[in-house]
């Protein structure tokens, strides 16, 4: 039986995503993020990694701990692509995805939702994120 990573998005709140704006400010109603705009959605639970981090250390920025096992992204039920996902640096355990706001979404606030596996085999929980 192999591993399979269950990614879970950190939250906030009322259930709001952890997640910061391509400025680097927190996402939240009264901040929301530009249409086309990547986000950085922090969470646990990627699975292996091309550069593994020892247990309790702090994840260096170089080179980047991207995780090697396949993921998806949707916001609002629409694809976003992720352009990275992987251990956050200067962190202890903690990931990221960076992902991209699907443009054509109207102003608002959607669950996002990220699945890590080919075919998808670990669904994340559901937080929430705002858009302009």
């Amino acid at each position: 039986m192999s591993y399979q990573p269950l990614p879970a998005s950190c939250v906030y709140g009322n259930n709001l995503a952890v997640a910061q704006n391509q400025d680097y400010a927190l996402n939240c109603v009264s901040n929301p993020a530009k249409a086309g705009s990547y986000v950085t959605v922090y969470l646990t639970g990627i699975g292996p990694l091309g550069n593994p981090v020892g247990l309790g250390e702090a994840t260096r920025s170089q080179p980047l701990s991207q995780a090697t096992t396949a993921a998806q992204a949707t916001v609002g039920g629409m694809p976003a692509a992720i352009s990275f996902i992987g251990m956050a640096p200067g962190s202890v355990g903690l990931a990221q995805a960076d992902m991209q706001i699907p443009p054509m979404l109207a102003p608002g606030t959607y669950a996002i939702q990220i699945w890590t596996g080919t075919p998808p085999t670990g669904i994340s929980n559901t937080p929430l994120i705002a858009k302009n």
